[in-house]
């Protein structure tokens, strides 16, 4: 395939993900690059959580900051989006149950933020950590995770998981690898 039409397939699949979401309520979200320590994706994850129609309440375009479990309290987010670079779908799910469990532990302001929150968990190896052509599936997978009624793409299952929802002991038993 020429450049050229790869290129504008692209930015019309970017677009038509842009314009699905448009008009559509704006969660408060939270992006993780990194759990342990906490850190905010920084680079181009806040442009493309504001193109999925969503405010990135901590993470900087400058670059990825650190956060502590009491300022992810302060921001309640409405969703809480696991890009953890570099880790299969299944190892984050792994990981971001860690992190809950150990952010329940540590701070009851941050438990009690997250009792309300959905938890998103991505394929780390393989959307939002670079920067390419599957930055495209990103943003396809920020719009289906938080307006999955405008645009479904099928990227649930691959490319990212709800994690189960509820109090901490239910995150520590999916980072045991049990089942809710």
């Amino acid at each position: 395939m020429d450049m050229r039409l790869r290129s504008s397939a692209l930015q019309r699949r970017l677009q038509a993900a842009a314009d699905s979401a448009r008009g559509r309520p704006r969660p408060r979200v939270v992006v993780v690059q990194w759990p342990d320590p906490l850190f905010a994706a920084g680079g181009w994850v806040p442009q493309l959580v504001e193109l999925a129609g969503a405010r990135d309440v901590l993470g900087r375009v400058e670059a990825a900051t650190t956060f502590s479990a009491q300022q992810l309290a302060d921001t309640r987010p409405e969703v809480l989006v696991f890009a953890l670079c570099g880790f299969s779908l299944s190892e984050s799910q792994r990981l971001a149950a860690q992190a809950l469990e150990q952010l329940a532990a540590e701070c009851r302001a941050a438990a009690e933020a997250l009792q309300t929150a959905r938890v998103i968990v991505t394929d780390g190896l393989r959307v939002f950590s670079r920067p390419g052509p599957w930055l495209v599936h990103s943003l396809e997978v920020l719009v289906e995770a938080l307006h999955g009624e405008a645009q479904e793409y099928g990227h649930e299952g691959r490319l990212w998981a709800l994690l189960p929802h509820g109090p901490a002991q239910n995150y520590a038993k999916v980072a045991r690898g049990s089942s809710v």
